[in-house]
């Protein structure tokens, strides 16, 4: 039978930790709170685990997969200390929500700091490329470019530190709704958790799903059944939705929807802090065209991989009318520097969706060819013209509307597959414009 004094004190260090400032006062705290349950003789925090097992009892501090550390307890009486064990494992729970969302705000400092580089590296390299004549266009062209760039990061920078604030009250208001729960709700409620956010996907498959789902909750009676059809979306495949359903029916749904608000936080901050990154890397792009595009360090890359992460950059790919179609070859790898290809992706979707005017097909294939690997951007748009098949390639040729384009995107795309001895080829396919590239072995 456990001490109602004690749990007491569990609760209200629950309630204290997440204001104290640091890790060391923090976990300083804890240790001496919890030294004060009946049978422990003391308590200690340790960061990593031990190279060998020790025999003193340790409670990981983790949430779903990623552990931070483990409060290690030295038991005198085992029979005076098990009654508090399913507490403290939600303790030392509530202590791992608390170190997640101090981890994601120091991860967007660090962000906002690299993209305050960005921009100043940007700044020298225009005004360096100002005082070369031969360059003096390219200057007048970053300058703009720079300009328009630095609007939408500072706007994803804003969004990131919203949606950070966002995620540490959200982390405050489910320790408070964790506290309320059962046992056994509590623990499906960690669970819930540790899953990975399933991505919304644009189809209309997943339109039907949700709208399916919606109709079914609200013949139940579920308040806001559209919500709650996102929410279950959003935690499960089809077939794990059904398991969530019922949970819903038998009065679970606030369990659902609380666990499905912190990972959809976690999951748009993840989001932002890559386009970022994408951001950043068409910055240093830039700054870097004067001096050639050379190949950084060669990795292996799935293709398929970075397709679909890049996919989720784009806006307008659930429009009506708008239809992506995947044909990728399963485990291909190629050998080149990830970022720079990535930029080549980036241009190439994001030409065909402009020439297509997000409408039609967006066809995107990888297969294995002799000698290397192929990977095709292809739109099912207006054709181009014959007679600038070639001129497209040439840097500062555009055939978009002025502010939409500075034409350097294929020039560019153009280098940095040639740096990794590959090829980039234009072809017209029946109705399909079809942009090549093959990379070598």
């Amino acid at each position: 039978m456990s001490d109602p004094e004690v749990l007491g004190r569990i609760l209200v260090m629950q309630s204290v930790v997440s204001n104290l400032p640091d890790e060391e006062g923090m976990f300083g705290f804890i240790c001496r709170g919890l030294e004060d349950v009946p049978g422990v003789t003391s308590v200690s925090w340790e960061p990593q685990a031990p190279a060998e097992a020790s025999g003193a009892l340790r409670k990981p501090v983790k949430m779903g997969t990623k552990e931070f550390g483990a409060l290690v307890f030295e038991i005198a009486q085992k029979d005076l200390f098990c009654p508090y064990e399913p507490y403290l494992d939600n303790f030392c729970f509530m202590v791992a929500v608390i170190l997640e969302g101090r981890f994601q705000r120091q991860l967007n400092e660090r962000q906002t700091a690299s993209l305050t580089r960005s921009l100043a590296e940007l700044e020298k390299a225009h005004l360096k490329i100002i005082e070369s004549e031969k360059m003096a266009v390219l200057g007048q062209l970053v300058a703009t470019i720079a300009h328009e760039v630095n609007t939408p990061l500072a706007a994803i920078r804003s969004s990131a530190s919203f949606l950070l604030q966002d995620l540490v009250g959200r982390s405050e208001a489910m320790l408070d709704f964790s506290r309320s729960l059962e046992l056994e709700d509590f623990t499906w409620f960690k669970s819930l958790l540790a899953r990975k956010p399933r991505e919304y996907a644009a189809g209309a498959g997943s339109r039907a799903r949700r709208h399916r789902l919606s109709q079914a909750l609200e013949k139940a009676g579920v308040v806001d059944p559209e919500a709650m059809a996102d929410d279950i979306t959003l935690l499960a495949d089809p077939n794990g939705e059904g398991a969530l359903v019922d949970a819903v029916l038998r009065g679970k749904g606030e369990v659902v929807r609380q666990a499905a608000r912190f990972l959809e936080t976690i999951h748009a901050s993840t989001i932002i802090l890559e386009a970022s990154d994408r951001a950043a890397s068409t910055v240093a792009d830039l700054v870097g065209y004067s001096h050639g595009q050379e190949v950084n360090e060669r990795t292996a890359i799935d293709p398929a991989k970075e397709l679909n992460t890049l996919l989720r950059l784009f806006p307008g790919l659930s429009l009506k009318g708008l239809g992506i179609v995947r044909e990728f070859e399963p485990g291909l790898m190629v050998q080149g520097d990830r970022d720079k290809l990535n930029q080549v992706w980036i241009n190439l979707i994001n030409n065909a969706l402009q020439a297509m005017e997000y409408h039609g097909n967006l066809i995107l294939r990888t297969r294995s060819v002799e000698n290397g690997a192929e990977i095709v951007v292809a739109n099912d748009g207006p054709p181009v013209p014959d007679d600038l098949k070639e001129k497209i390639f040439q840097p500062f040729f555009t055939t978009k509307r002025p502010g939409q384009g500075t034409g350097l995107g294929l020039d560019i795309c153009l280098r940095v597959v040639g740096a990794h001895h590959g090829t980039l080829t234009l072809t017209q396919e029946e109705s399909l414009t079809v942009f090549r590239v093959f990379l070598p072995d």
